[in-house]
């Protein structure tokens, strides 16, 4: 057999069980990731090798569950993975969520720190939409014209990956609205 990477995922063999029953799947970025989570009770984890999650990964979860949890680190790197990740999963018609820790931490360092705390995070993780419009609003002034098109440039895309045109239409008048600005223009 050829060692194929693209259809590596830690721990799945472990996970596949109880991904089916949760009818979802938390991804995180490392391996310790992983493992810390399954001690912390979130046992429907995996982990992608590095920040490079896959369609073959993506199908193999889609055979199991319906809802795609990202968790990845909170730099540079793993910012741009859950991005990756997310628009990939949305190819395959998956719920897509973010589990976001508040403290900044990655889940390792969240379940060393507190279980609870992770597991929480997981428990509300939020629908992409809602992570990535709390995001850009926290970030940018939607007051000033440069920070309308900062978060619309922010929050678009994720709206353009749904595949539903009623949650679309929701997105760009709840856009529209809150940026004070006509949705044609969004």
């Amino acid at each position: 057999m050829i060692y194929d990477k693209s259809s590596v995922l830690y721990a799945f063999d472990v996970a596949k069980q109880d991904i089916r029953a949760q009818n979802k799947v938390v991804l995180v970025e490392g391996y310790m990731d992983c493992v810390m989570s399954h001690q912390a009770g979130v046992t429907y984890t995996v982990a992608v090798s590095g920040t490079a999650l896959t369609p073959r990964q993506l199908q193999m979860l889609r055979r199991l569950c319906d809802t795609v949890i990202s968790s990845f680190d909170t730099d540079a790197a793993g910012e741009s993975a859950t991005r990756r990740s997310l628009a990939l999963a949305s190819e395959f018609d998956f719920e897509r969520r973010v589990a976001h820790i508040h403290t900044g931490k990655d889940p390792a360092d969240a379940v060393l720190e507190n279980p609870a705390l992770w597991r929480d995070a997981v428990e509300q993780a939020k629908p992409v939409v809602d992570f990535y419009v709390e995001k850009a609003f926290a970030e940018h002034d939607p007051s000033t014209s440069t920070g309308k098109k900062a978060i619309a440039n922010i929050v678009l895309p994720f709206v353009a990956d749904l595949f539903d045109a009623i949650q679309q239409d929701h997105w760009i008048k709840q856009l529209a609205e809150r940026l004070n600005v006509s949705e044609e223009s969004i």
